[in-house]
């Protein structure tokens, strides 16, 4: 294992099972766990992360995504071309 991999770390696992267990809306909870679960077993059979990994930040990222239900309705209906993702202004 090179110096670079034994620096790598899973920064802040509590903090991220604390926004899953508090998440209050089962489908976005079940989003959460998903995400999390793939992002575990991708660590443990594919590739490392090349630097630490700050899981309590992406899962409020995965937890603003997964609670907009009516956007990932549209996108799983196929109607995600209809979106606008940052307005033109910005």
């Amino acid at each position: 294992m090179t110096a670079a991999k034994e620096n790598q770390a899973l920064l802040r696992d509590k903090e991220m099972r604390e926004t899953i267990a508090s998440e209050k809306d089962p489908i976005t909870a079940q989003l959460m766990i998903f995400a999390y679960n793939t992002l575990i077993s991708r660590i443990l059979s594919k590739e490392q992360p090349v630097a630490s990994f700050d899981l309590a930040y992406f899962m409020q990222i995965v937890q603003e995504f997964a609670s907009d239900h009516a956007t990932l309705k549209k996108i799983l209906d196929g109607q995600g071309d209809e979106l606008v993702w940052i307005a033109e202004s910005e």
